[in-house]
Order: C-alpha cells, then structure tokens, then sequence
C-alpha cells in the first residue's frame, strides 16, 4: 500500500487510504481474482502499526472478517520501561534503554 506519508499528509490520512483499499478488494474480490476469504493486512514498523489498526477498525465496525494480519515490528503499544522482559529486551547496542525511556516521552 503506498499510502501518503506524514507530515505532509495528517493522521488520519494514512487509515483512511489503507481502509478503503482493503475494503476496496473485499468489494471487488470475484473480479480480481481473489478468494476473499484469504485476504490479509500486512506491515513494517509504522505499517505493522497500521496493520493493527486496520484488523480492529474492521472488527470494530463489522467490516470483512480478515484471514490474518502480519504485524513487522510495531510500537503498538509502547511497553512499560520498568518490566524486566523490557530491560533485557532493549538493553542492547542497537536500543538501549534509556533511549527507549527517552523516546517514550516525545
């Protein structure tokens, strides 16, 4: 999905777009081709995010019922920097912790 891109597009600008071309394929599944039973949404970092999102907007609004949703790397929810499982996680070259503690409060 190549979906605008901040900041020149707002939020919710990026659902939106997602949204409607996933609701998009549902619709129109049997011209293109595809088992409308077997249709996902997938991402990376900000698109698995945005994975997420779309999997519970279409719940949440008795939408298409998805096949599945394949979330690379989301910050869906930013854990709790104190949990262990986060200090040990994080603790590493690549993402510390303190930049993670820093980065949750921007």
């Amino acid at each position: 999905m190549d979906y605008q891109l901040a900041p020149e597009a707002k939020y919710p600008v990026q659902i939106e777009e997602i949204e409607y071309s996933v609701r998009w394929l549902f619709d129109h599944a049997n011209e293109q081709g595809v088992d409308a039973t077997k249709i996902g949404v997938g991402g990376d970092s900000a698109g698995g995010n945005m994975t997420c999102v779309m999997a519970l907007k279409l719940r949440d609004e008795n939408g298409p019922r998805l096949a599945l949703q394949v979330p690379l790397f989301p910050e869906a929810a930013f854990p709790a920097t104190q949990w262990r499982s986060v200090r040990t996680a994080r603790a590493s070259i690549w993402s510390p912790t303190e930049s993670s503690r820093w980065c949750a409060i921007w």
